[in-house]
């Protein structure tokens, strides 16, 4: 037997006499360890094993054992008897038992508990107390064997009845009683049984009908209905205020519990408490204080400190009544300081050894004098005219009654044959500094004896910001800070000291806000500038300003960047702040035209776009208009389809053009990825189309162009200068806009402009290019693309990624371009322009017209069928021709453009030819599958979906 402490066991067989080699056998479930062509093997499975002798003659014996698993432990665990309990109205707890068996026995020791419920309920007992209604969990863990034991039981409360009390009522003089409009809420009673009783509250009188809904009331006060289950005793209670017509139930004041009089200095705060009576009576609970006070004092609290004088009034509102109340203003006061004056200097002569200070007193009770830098009193210090025989300052302190307040005045005391040095700093022009820093400031010093100019024996010495110094007596500056000049009078060995702060120029704040999005919806924005001056705005990369150039808020139309000019009037200094305004990338509308059907004459038109509920309108040649999204067509020319979704005011169109029977287009790709080209300047390409002219537009520091080409090509594997930001693992050749006018390249920091100019072989349609290195200084790249007349047909942004960034610009396949431009601009950390990144992979196509006479011979096609025709992972063509004929299979988008050859060989005669087109190498929307053999050909329509 298999047990928990031995897992596996050695079987005992044996054998008489010899009697033949041993092999055992397991059946029903058993493993062997080992030693299975032993007499001992060791097993560790439950089953049956037999154990085969053969003789050397075939002769054979089998014997059978049986290995068995001693049955495991059980647990289970219950709460009380599982059935539901439940709380009363209240709330009070009730006690839950977890009782746990064993292989049917039940078991209290050795136990642990943990429960779980509402409320995040976790404690650890056998037996709980919860007064929260929902489901609680009691898991039960035996220590010894680890086996556990779950058990649930829901906990639910005794439902108490709902009602409502009415509005509130007021008596009058026609009215002296009012009824009250108590009422109960249908179902609320799960007995059915209930009582309703009425108890008058603050006053009031119930004149009838205490144990009805309708209680008819006499006075003024508060009247409670309570609604109780006869059968649960849960009671609904709610409360009602009657009122007298003229009467005001709230009232609210305030009280102090420190006075009302600020000291002098406001060392100490103003206590204040609101208070309210309800119909006369103190008021608690379900109100709110709202306090307002001097200098936008706001305060929601029962309690406040104050320190500011002025009046504090207090609005109070009972939430449940919604009554408000406002008090009285209660009025903070200060005490005024004393007031006087020190009087005038004085100075001692050798006639006059003693000098009286001359004091004056406007309020105050009481006053002294204090000397001080030498100053000595001979008598009177607490009088108004003291009597001083020193030099030094002489300080009058005057105090109010209360001690609390006090001013304080100097007079100075000199000695009439002192010499008294003193400094003085002149200008020569007005001591400002431009906004430009071009002008400077120049300053002379003076210096006084005994307030006399003094010139000779007198020594200057200079300071100032960043360390400045100079020793002559005029100084030009032209940086703003603290100046200080110091004179020295030589002979007498005195000195003075004069300064003068040269503030900067006042420059203006602002900034010109977040970036904006044009969409669909909203064809104007409103810029969000701010600042503290004159303002105006300036359009550059195509925006526009509809109206506010002069406010901080204008409006505008278009995407572009837009500058916030700010200037200070009094200064005339300047800031700049710039916005970028995009638009959000329209409706997507495709269209398939083609070539008008030799048999009927007709050719149905196929639309689709980005919009999931769409509205189509196809308008054409001789007035031909229709709103089908795919309409059939008989005259050649030019359709265009207009696109509108339905769920927002997004918009798009295209056209097609449809050619008659003998007549079709043929639609050429081509790539310009400059992988063949060597390293350095470049002015053209050859293309399979013809030669593209490539002019690179150098931007120098000053933002200036430089007229020579500066087009170059670069290797992106390989960077060369400063440019490893252009580093690629696997793009190899691309267009940059060199530094210098030579074949080593390095791009250009400052940015500029890449014109391709497919003037020789266009008009073309622009499908795609790659671009590098777009980091995050570089947020105003674009790129334009023009027809032969310079008209703009469309423009994209090129997303700052970062540096080494790579990603595919779509260019819409935008018709009949003659000319692209990619200008590269942003401004760095310092506001430096910048602009440095790589074009590559430019996709275009053209289209010529053909001569395509009609094929009036039957199609060799007997069976052609695509299935499903919507997919997401994968769709299967199938077909059968006539007689054995070559055959090509090619996939194309809904502009015609080649995506892939699918499959191409020989179909035989009456065989199933089978190919598969698969999901997951395609970007979600619609293609055209084109079969060609040489006796026929067939379209097959299919649109993927993610």
């Amino acid at each position: 037997m298999l047990t928990r402490d031995n897992p596996t066991v050695t079987l005992e067989g044996s054998v008489v006499n010899n009697s033949g080699q041993p092999i055992w056998l397991a059946s029903d479930g058993g493993n062997f360890v080992s030693g299975y062509r032993t007499l001992n093997p060791i097993v560790d499975a439950p089953g049956t094993y037999t154990l085969k002798l053969q003789d050397g003659r075939g002769c054979s014996t089998e014997y059978t054992v049986k290995v068995t698993r001693e049955e495991e432990n059980t647990l289970a665990a219950r709460i009380d008897y599982g059935s539901a309990k439940q709380l009363d109205c209240d709330r009070n707890a009730i006690t839950l038992n977890a009782y746990v068996t064993l292989n049917g026995e039940e078991i209290t020791e050795g136990i642990m508990y943990s429960w779980t419920g509402p409320n995040s309920y976790y404690p650890q007992l056998q037996a709980v107390s919860v007064n929260e209604p929902g489901e609680h969990t009691v898991v039960a863990t035996h220590i010894a064997t680890g086996a556990t034991a779950t058990a649930t039981l829901t906990v639910s409360r005794m439902p108490s009845p709902e009602g409502s009390a009415g509005p509130d009522k007021v008596l009058t003089a026609e009215n002296p009683t009012v009824t009250l409009e108590g009422s109960l809420v249908e179902g609320s009673v799960v007995s059915g049984l209930y009582e309703v009783r009425w108890d008058a509250i603050d006053g009031g009188e119930i004149v009838s009908g205490h144990w009805t809904f309708n209680p008819v009331v006499a006075t003024p006060g508060t009247y409670r209905m309570s609604i109780m289950d006869r059968i649960s005793k849960c009671t609904f209670r709610e409360d009602v205020i009657v009122t007298r017509e003229g009467e005001i139930p709230l009232v609210a004041f305030i009280t102090s519990s420190n006075g009302s009089m600020l000291d002098c200095s406001r060392s100490y705060a103003i206590n204040m408490t609101g208070h309210v009576r309800l119909n006369d009576q103190p008021a608690s609970g379900n109100l709110s204080y709202q306090w307002a006070g001097p200098d936008g004092f706001s305060s929601n609290d029962k309690e406040i400190a104050v320190k500011v004088p002025g009046n504090y009034t207090l609005t109070v509102t009972d939430t449940i009544r919604n009554l408000s109340t406002t008090s009285e203003p209660f009025r903070v006061g200060t005490y005024d300081n004393p007031k006087g004056s020190a009087g005038p200097d004085k100075v001692l002569t050798s006639q006059n050894s003693t000098v009286t200070l001359e004091g004056s007193v406007s309020s105050g009770s009481s006053l002294q004098w204090v000397a001080s830098d030498g100053g000595n009193i001979v008598s009177g210090e607490r009088t108004l005219r003291p009597v001083v025989n020193a030099p030094g300052t002489y300080t009058l302190i005057i105090t109010d009654t209360g001690g609390l307040c006090k001013f304080e005045d100097s007079a100075v005391v000199t000695r009439e044959e002192e010499n008294i040095l003193t400094a003085e700093i002149g200008f020569t022009n007005v001591p400002e500094l431009d906004c430009a820093g071009s002008n400077s400031v120049t300053m002379i010093g003076f210096a006084y004896l005994n307030e006399e100019p003094i010139q000779e024996g007198i020594t200057y010495q200079w300071s100032g910001p960043n360390g400045y110094t100079a020793d002559s007596k005029t100084v030009t500056v032209t940086e703003p800070g603290d100046y200080t000049l110091v004179v020295t009078e030589t002979i007498g060995n005195l000195t003075a000291t004069s300064s003068y702060t040269i503030n900067p120029p006042v420059y203006p704040t602002g900034s010109a806000g977040p970036d904006k999005k044009l969409t669909c919806q909203n064809s104007t924005v409103t810029l969000e500038g701010s600042g503290d001056g004159a303002v105006i705005w300036l359009a550059s990369h195509g925006g526009n300003i509809v109206s506010g150039e002069r406010t901080f808020n204008p409006v505008v139309n278009t995407p572009g960047i837009y500058t916030m000019v700010v200037t200070n009037v009094k200064s005339g200094c300047k800031i700049e702040s710039e916005v970028k305004v995009i638009r959000e990338e329209a409706l997507t509308v495709s269209a398939i035209g083609g070539q008008l059907d030799c048999a009927t004459g007709t050719l149905q038109l196929t639309g689709s776009s980005s919009a999931e509920n769409a509205r189509y309108t196809w308008t054409g040649p001789n007035g031909f208009t229709s709103m089908e999204q795919n309409p059939i067509v008989k005259v050649a020319g030019t359709y265009t389809l207009s696109v509108s979704d339905k769920d927002s005011d997004c918009s798009g169109s295209t056209s097609v053009v449809v050619t008659p029977a003998s007549t079709g287009v043929e639609i050429t790709q081509h790539t310009i990825d400059f992988d063949s080209q060597p390293r350095g300047l470049i002015s053209s390409i050859n293309t399979e189309a013809g030669p593209v002219a490539i002019t690179g537009r150098k931007r120098n520091p000053d933002g200036t162009f430089a007229p020579e080409n500066y087009a170059a090509i670069f290797d992106s594997q390989d960077p060369t200068g400063d440019d490893t930001n252009l580093y690629t693992v696997d793009w190899g050749q691309v267009l940059i806009i060199n530094q210098y006018q030579n074949d080593y390249p390095d791009a250009t920091q400052w940015g500029g402009e890449i014109i391709l100019d497919f003037s020789a072989v266009g008009p073309v349609t622009m499908e795609s290019f790659r671009v590098v290195g777009v980091d995050n200084f570089e947020d105003m790249s674009w790129v334009y693309l023009y027809d032969a007349d310079g008209k703009e047909l469309n423009k994209v942004y090129l997303k700052p990624l970062g540096m080494n960034s790579k990603q595919l610009v779509n260019l819409g396949n935008t018709r009949g371009v003659m000319k692209m431009k990619v200008v590269l601009d942003g401004r760095d950390g310092s506001g430096d322009f910048a602009g440095s990144a790589a074009i590559d992979n430019i996709k275009f196509h053209r289209e010529t017209a053909t001569n395509t006479p009609c094929n009036t011979e039957v199609t060799n096609i007997t069976h052609a069928k695509a299935y499903p025709t919507s997919f997401s992972e994968r769709s299967k063509i199938e077909f059968i021709m006539r007689e054995t004929d070559n055959y090509t299979i090619s996939l194309y988008d809904t502009q015609g453009m080649l995506i892939k050859q699918l499959q191409t060989g020989t179909a035989r005669a009456g065989e199933l030819t089978t190919v598969e087109v698969l999901g997951h190498e395609l970007k979600e929307g619609m293609y055209l599958a084109r079969l060609v053999s040489e006796k026929g050909s067939h379209t097959f329509k299919l649109v993927l979906k993610r």
